[in-house]
């Protein structure tokens, strides 16, 4: 009855595009240098050490004695082996460890010092919490230029309603007006969103479909430059092929590259991924929309909208 969907919890087509392009489009920016390294010594604007991180509040890291929770300056810290395809590109750091008051311990430590590196939040957890007074914990690591999230996500959510509810009755000097750092960590971002068009008989007598899905790539940037940048690179996908792979088998066989706790299992790319469980090919049509959007807030936000073609 329910065709091309076996079971309840199973990718869907829209779930499988949506994984694919979100994987690939991370993977893109890398090759394109879209990451910043740091490293010990590397100064912000304000002169303070980029490489420092800062103890975070969450409710179920977070005791009396401590912080557990280390952060650094944005979410999604980069995992890929990917590299850079254009010539003097440097590789992303990947992390070895992390220094505690001048103290080195890679990962792996154990004891008192015992952590994991949580990639998908951007910071380290400790086993036994830490004071922030008397510790100075930095990490040398990779962190995204750009950030490419599904729109339904917690990100997107926290951006597009949390916060502008909070702001659209913002009282003018209250500092609700500008882009608090929570949102900054995960900026600038491409939102992506898939809905199912319309479908046409791949062949005459032949089940199989062309399915046609809409794919949606909200653009959101506080620095127009990079906006504008972010929109044509997107652009630019139009009459790509995408080799996809199946979703549902890489999770069953574990080799995702991220577990819950956002450690590193596999560090996999996309075209390893298809070589090991192929699922379809789709393709991006060469006539995309690009809707200029309004936002309360202070940022600039564009769509491009693409039709998207596979045969199911």
């Amino acid at each position: 009855m329910f065709r091309n969907l076996t079971y309840l919890g199973q990718y869907s087509n829209r779930a499988q595009i949506r994984e694919n392009l979100t994987w690939r489009l991370r993977e893109a920016f890398i090759n394109i240098g879209a990451y910043y390294n740091i490293e010990s010594g590397t100064k912000s604007f304000d002169g303070s050490e980029m490489a420092v991180l800062k103890p975070s509040y969450r409710p179920e890291l977070h005791n009396s004695s401590g912080f557990k929770f280390w952060q650094g300056l944005s979410s999604d810290w980069v995992w890929e082996n990917a590299s850079p395809t254009y010539t003097g590109g440097t590789n992303p750091i990947q992390v070895s460890g992390i220094f505690i008051n001048d103290v080195f311990y890679p990962t792996g430590t154990t004891g008192t010092y015992e952590y994991y590196v949580d990639y998908a939040r951007g910071g380290v957890v400790f086993t036994n919490a830490l004071t922030e007074s008397g510790n100075i914990i930095y990490c040398n690591r990779s962190e995204r230029a750009v950030f490419v999230y599904p729109t339904k996500s917690s990100q997107y959510k926290l951006l597009f309603t949390e916060h502008l509810k909070r702001f659209e009755n913002y009282t003018p000097g209250s500092g609700v007006d500008s882009i608090p750092n929570e949102l900054r960590s995960f900026m600038p971002a491409i939102f992506i969103d898939v809905s199912q068009s319309n479908g046409d008989p791949f062949q005459l007598g032949d089940i199989n479909k062309l399915q046609n899905f809409s794919i949606a790539l909200d653009i959101v940037s506080e620095d127009p430059g990079l906006h504008d940048t972010i929109v044509d690179a997107a652009l630019a996908l139009a009459g790509q092929g995408v080799k996809m792979f199946d979703v549902d088998k890489a999770i069953e066989n574990r080799k995702y590259p991220l577990d819950h706790k956002g450690q590193v299992e596999n560090r996999i790319s996309a075209d390893q991924l298809y070589s090991l469980y192929p699922w379809k090919t789709g393709r991006f049509d060469y006539n995309p929309t690009e809707i200029e959007g309004y936002t309360a807030l202070p940022i600039y936000k564009s769509t491009v909208v693409f039709d998207f073609e596979i045969v199911t």
